[in-house]
């Protein structure tokens, strides 16, 4: 887009005096490192990082996952560690958490060994 509003104009200089290929005034670009090629300003490496950072800014992130073994039971958050009672000493247990539930549950046996009522 830049070079075609510098139709007929130096693309170093900008000049219309001259084009490109007789400009006196030829550097490296700052950015890709060509020599003689074009001005800074229109380097294609800064356009195109531009268009990425602009993509990936836009475009939302996908993930790809490939599972090469299925597995058919069910995985549940838990852990061992002590439970305290009310004046007892602490008795190893299981904890399940369950995330979307209102309450908490524990078994008879657990009920009984921390000397809970039902």
């Amino acid at each position: 887009k830049r070079k075609a509003l510098l139709k007929n104009k130096c693309y170093q200089c900008f000049s219309n005096s001259h084009l490109s290929q007789n400009c006196q005034h030829k550097m490296n670009c700052r950015h890709c490192g060509l020599y003689g090629a074009h001005n800074r300003a229109l380097c294609p490496l800064v356009d195109n990082k531009v268009a990425r950072s602009k993509e990936q800014q836009q475009s939302p992130q996908s993930t790809t996952v490939n599972l090469t073994h299925s597995f058919k039971g069910t995985v549940l958050q838990t852990v061992q560690a002590p439970i305290h009672g009310p004046g007892g000493r602490p008795i190893n247990g299981r904890i399940l958490f369950d995330t979307g539930s209102e309450r908490s549950y524990i078994t008879m046996k657990l009920s009984k060994q921390l000397n809970l009522e039902p």
